[in-house]
């Protein structure tokens, strides 16, 4: 079959087209892929900006980003698009080096890279289908040349396997420090699912400045290349070195590597250090059983570490940092840790002390005559308040702080500097203070047996008060002897200017971080309570709340502790806020906060008073849900405790019944408990929650036991207390008092009423429900009570006309009316009263009416309109009249006589 040509294009120019059409498309693709970085790709290095040793990781970014999951960072400028002219080099062409913004060479590799198809034969099923991306292969070859530079060569090869990492993954960035470190490019190609293999062209790689957020002033470049790439199923193959001639490193190569990935798979992974064979190699390998494969040769050492089919941590709340979890090499050529004191000797070597001005400012500050403790609580604090944090390296490492002056002159430095400084200012107060190198928690922690100087945080040690005091300068919202959970129980090397110690920062406790609240609920007559506070947080818990209301304004804190209380008191209405400005900002002292709310509907029940009280504080703390299966540990966010104290106060005419038993819910992790407390005031008890968090780490196969031990104590922390009114007669002074006080008072006046007519003081409680009854006149409870102590028939049935008549409602009114008419013989207002009554729509009253009114009939001998009425009754309601006795007795004794006869003709209407 002939293949149609258009006529004057030959075969030649046919294909150009096809590739100007490729070109135009591939650049397109570039220009709007979206940046990726590799989080740590596949490993994470201790070397920070922040800390004594700051080295751009050439496996990552330093973009912020979430501690799990891949980083992005910002879309790269897409205003300059590829010439549409210039074909996609395909294999075997290269573009002159001057094109391009960074150098060209060969890869020195001990095992070249190359990928072929067959690669994914023998990656998981799972990796290529469960997950965006999958590095098939992921290597880096680190060589300490003779000369002292180090080399690390990344060889990686990522699969999109979906179209989200086509779309997020096609941009990939190499970080580097341009001071110190040389970036190479070796390969970047793209091979495509059809087969083809594209080479990047120079504009498809763009050098910039490192990200940088407010905090931290990154002195790193970024190499970004934009792939090509177009469907699932590409592969990117990336090959770069970093050579790094860093005169501060001394010609050691050190550094912590963690095998695998927080989010992307890694088929085929390997480690390999490269190193002068007469150079010696400590390491260490963590969460792990890996044995280094060595060749050794005249000329060098070679360790290889290789590990398959690692699959990512993913993303769990509240999990424990990538960097635990997988596994993490740490190796050094140092010998031994006196030689890392020695380095650091170098570091600081010739650093300028104090200035005068700062020798006076530290006299000042803390004068010789103070105890040792205060002057270092001084100097501590002024370090924290005068110099401002901010991580802005402008060493090629970042080993050694800036001079004392400087910091001061600046009015910020980063932790080394902030650290530094209050070494100084405590050497010159004659205070023994060393540094202590540590890593935080998101990175691994520091390791015994492979000394180097690496850490990404640096803080304080000082021996004053026969103690160890741990002083971190950097937290800001703090006080000046606390430490953040992040820096707590972690490894630290301490170098006091000649030698290092291995220590442990010191663990969180409970204790130190808690709230406390004392309270007092007041309860009114009516069942409104009026809540007055006061609530203290100290340590983290002041720093967290400090850091929140700082950042609001005065309305909006108002309106969070509304809402508090709302989340259990949907009535709650907060009257008065104050807040202690001073605790505010120092934070040294307590956080302190006062309150006053009213909660309107508190109290139920016909019987007497049901109040719900909780404990507020501890609402939510405990509330997650954690009855999904878990991979990995969950991790609260540090070790807490809460205390609320609270006093109920009743109405004067009621007092507690019924009070819940103390309780303690023990766990392996702390325990909650509930005190409860009654004076002899039968009107107060107190109430006291604690809920005491000291472990924080809870294994997955201990969520149940957990979460058993998080709904007993959410349950603990709601309680119920049921009052009801005083049957003490010794109280009736204190109820004369009330209610002289507020005869509008009616749950008063009820209670004082009732005692003094079970003391048969029937004229007293007479003359209260009176006053009572004029100050609440639509009290039905009052006038009920009224009838039990009235002077005389006519004063009830003036009572009861009183309630008929305010409340027409009320069946149970127009029947007692009805009765009490009876009484006094007045049988045409009982009958109208009765009528009134049948016309109510609830059919149990009509039946009441019918009846009374046949009994009025029979009384007058008027048989026949009797049975007419008590025939209305069944008709009215059948249910109701079946469970009238009276109505169907009576019923049985006019219809049918003595002798069984039905005189009346009416036997149809006997109910069986």
């Amino acid at each position: 079959m002939k293949r149609l040509r258009t006529p004057g294009i030959s075969l030649w120019g046919e294909w150009a087209c096809l590739l100007l059409l490729f070109s135009l498309a591939a650049g397109l693709l570039s220009a709007i892929a979206g940046h990726v970085v590799r989080a740590d790709a596949p490993s994470t290095q201790t070397r920070s900006s922040e800390g004594p040793a700051s080295s751009p990781d050439p496996r990552s970014s330093t973009t912020p980003a979430a501690a799990t999951g891949p980083r992005f960072a910002a879309p790269t400028d897409t205003a300059a698009q590829p010439p549409p002219h210039r074909p996609v080099l395909s294999e075997g062409q290269a573009s002159p080096a001057s094109d391009w913004p960074v150098p060209r060479a060969p890869a020195d590799s001990l095992e070249p890279l190359r990928y072929t198809p067959q690669l994914l034969q023998s990656v998981p099923q799972e990796m290529l289908r469960d997950y965006p991306a999958v590095y098939l292969l992921y290597r880096e070859q680190h060589t300490l040349r003779p000369d002292g530079k180090e080399v690390t060569l990344v060889q990686q090869l990522l699969r999109l396997n979906n179209r989200l990492a086509v779309e997020e993954l096609s941009e990939q960035q190499i970080e580097f420090l341009s001071a110190t470190q040389t970036l190479l490019l070796h390969v970047a190609r793209l091979h495509t699912a059809e087969g083809m293999q594209l080479d990047l062209l120079p504009h498809q790689a763009h050098l910039r400045d490192a990200n940088t957020d407010f905090k931290v002033y990154d002195q790193s470049r970024q190499l970004v290349l934009s792939f090509p790439a177009r469907t699932p199923g590409d592969v990117l193959e990336l090959q770069y070195s970093i050579i790094d001639a860093d005169p501060q490193a001394a010609g050691h190569m050190f550094d912590t590597y963690v095998f695998g990935h927080e989010s992307t798979p890694v088929a085929q992974e390997e480690l390999v250090l490269c190193l002068p064979a007469d150079r010696t190699l400590r390491y260490a390998l963590r969460g792990a059983v890996l044995d280094p494969a060595v060749e050794r040769t005249p000329e060098r050492t070679v360790y290889r570490w290789r590990l398959n089919n690692t699959l990512p941590v993913g993303e769990e709340p509240h999990m424990p940092p990538a960097a635990e979890l997988l596994p993490c090499l740490a190796y050094s050529t140092f010998a031994s840790w006196e030689e890392v004191a020695e380095f650091n000797r170098r570091v600081h070597e010739g650093l300028p002390g104090l200035t005068p001005e700062l020798e006076a400012l530290v006299e000042q500050e803390a004068p010789p005559h103070l105890p040792p403790l205060q002057r270092v609580q001084r100097l501590a604090a002024w370090v924290r308040d005068r110099v401002r944090y901010l991580s802005a390296n402008h060493e090629p490492r970042g080993y050694s702080p800036h001079p004392p002056a400087k910091v001061c002159a600046d009015g910020y430095g980063d932790c080394k500097d902030k650290s530094q400084l209050l070494l100084e200012i405590l050497k010159h107060a004659q205070i023994p203070a060393a540094l202590a190198y540590l890593n935080t928690d998101e990175q691994p922690q520091v390791c015994d047996d492979v000394p180097f100087p690496a850490a990404n945080h640096v803080i304080v040690l000082v021996e004053a008060g026969g103690q160890p005091l741990w002083i971190d300068p950097t937290g800001s919202l703090g006080a000046w002897n606390m430490l953040a959970p992040s820096v707590c129980g972690r490894r630290a090397f301490v170098w006091d200017g000649q030698h290092i110690r291995l220590l442990t920062t010191p663990m969180l406790r409970a204790e130190e971080n808690r709230v406390e609240q004392e309270s007092e609920l007041v309860i009114d007559a009516a069942g409104t309570g009026r809540w007055k506070m006061r609530r203290t947080y100290w340590g983290q818990e002041a720093w967290t709340a400090r850091e929140t209301m700082l950042a609001q304004s005065a309305s909006q804190r108002r309106q969070a502790l509304a809402a508090e209380f709302q989340s259990v008191y949907s009535q709650a209405r907060l009257l008065e806020f104050k807040l202690e400005e001073p605790a505010l900002s120092d934070p040294d002292q307590p956080l302190v906060l006062e309150a006053e709310l009213e909660i309107a509907q508190m109290t139920e029940g016909d019987e007497g008073l049901l109040l719900q009280v909780a404990n507020v504080l501890s609402q939510g703390l405990l509330a997650e849900d954690l009855s999904t299966p878990r991979r990995w540990p969950y991790l609260l966010d540090w070790p807490f405790e809460v205390r609320h104290r609270l006093s109920v106060v009743l109405p004067t005419a009621y007092v507690f019944q019924s009070l819940p038993e103390s309780t303690e819910v023990p766990s392996q992790w702390g325990s909650s408990s509930l005190a409860v407390s009654a004076g002899p005031d039968p009107r107060r008890v107190e109430l006291e929650w604690q809920l005491r968090l000291q472990a924080t780490r809870v294994a997955p196969e201990d969520l149940p036991e957990f979460q058993t031990f998080a709904q007993q104590a959410s349950e603990l922390a709601v309680q119920f207390l049921f009052a009801a009114p005083s049957e003490d007669p010794a109280d009736i002074p204190a109820l004369v008092d009330a209610f002289s006080r507020n005869e509008a008072d009616a749950a008063t006046a009820h209670a004082l009423a009732q005692l003094l007519i079970s003391e048969e003081r029937l004229e007293e409680a007479w003359q209260i429900l009176s006053r009572a009854i004029a100050a609440t006149p639509d009290d039905p409870a009052l006038r009920e009570l009224a009838l039990r102590c009235a002077p005389s028939p006519q004063e009830a049935l003036r009572v009861q006309r009183e309630l008929a008549e305010r409340w027409p409602e009320q069946g149970a009114y127009l029947l007692q009316l009805a009765l009490a008419l009876e009484e006094v013989e007045d049988m045409a207002a009982a009958r109208q009263t009765l009528l009134r009554l049948a016309e109510l729509p609830q059919p149990e009253w009509a039946v009441e009416a019918h009846y009374h009114l046949a009994r009025h009939h029979i009384w007058t001998n008027e048989l026949d309109k009797a049975a007419e009425e008590l025939a209305a009754a069944r008709n009215a309601s059948p249910d109701a009249y079946r469970q009238h006795i009276d109505a169907r007795l009576l019923f049985d004794r006019f219809a049918f006589g003595a002798d069984g006869a039905d005189p009346f003709g009416k036997g149809a209407l006997v109910v069986a």
